[in-house]
């Protein structure tokens, strides 16, 4: 009997929140490296957002509203962009649910989030980047629901095509339209046709 381990997990991002109290004039804390978001097609994705100052403490964003935006990587596309959901002010504790209206029509790909924070007339962009930068790395996976792939259209030629040979004597007709097929004079074999005689007959 196999087993087989399963995960169900949290994406908990810790960020960085400039304190615009005027408390820092430099910034101590700046973080190694950024955490890549993932985001599956087809699911909920609830995607968890502590804010933290340059102290590492958590920072009170009572009074102030977020926006996140999902980008494409070169910068020129919007993808996803929703308001976020305050959790605990006090402790700067904030989410956002991406479900699937939001993201089946987004092409499976790796693209950039971003963060912004709005308190009055003060709009603020939250650093989830290393150095300081305000996008940082997700992607965009159809691990759990296909890819859409659209039908590509097919032509069968006929009669009535481009050339329109109907009208015209059989010695005009294209190869594929002649009843036999004329045979190869080297290798002595029918061409394929796109005539397939269909009475009972030809069934048995």
């Amino acid at each position: 009997m196999y087993s087989t381990t399963v995960y169900l997990y949290q994406q908990l991002t810790r960020v960085l929140l400039i304190d615009t109290s005027g408390g820092y004039f430099t910034a101590r804390y700046d973080p190694v490296y950024a955490k890549q978001l993932t985001i599956n097609k087809g699911v909920d994705n609830v995607l968890l957002f502590e804010f933290i100052n340059q102290d590492q403490k958590p920072v009170n964003i009572t009074g102030s509203t977020f926006l996140f935006r999902v980008i494409n990587q070169a910068g020129d596309e919007l993808l996803v962009e929703k308001p976020m959901e305050t959790l605990s002010a006090a402790l700067g504790r904030v989410k956002v649910v991406l479900d699937t209206n939001d993201t089946i029509d987004v092409m499976a790909q790796p693209a950039s989030y971003s963060i912004q924070r709005t308190s009055g007339n003060y709009v603020q962009a939250v650093y989830t980047d290393a150095n300081s930068q305000a996008r940082a790395d997700c992607n965009i996976v159809d691990s759990v629901m296909p890819q859409f792939i659209p039908s590509a259209e097919c032509t069968v030629p006929d009669m009535y095509g481009k050339n329109n040979f109907v009208g015209t004597a059989p010695t005009n007709w294209p190869d594929w339209a002649l009843t036999p097929q004329p045979q190869n004079s080297i290798q002595r074999t029918e061409f394929f046709s796109s005539y397939m005689p269909t009475n009972e007959s030809s069934l048995i």
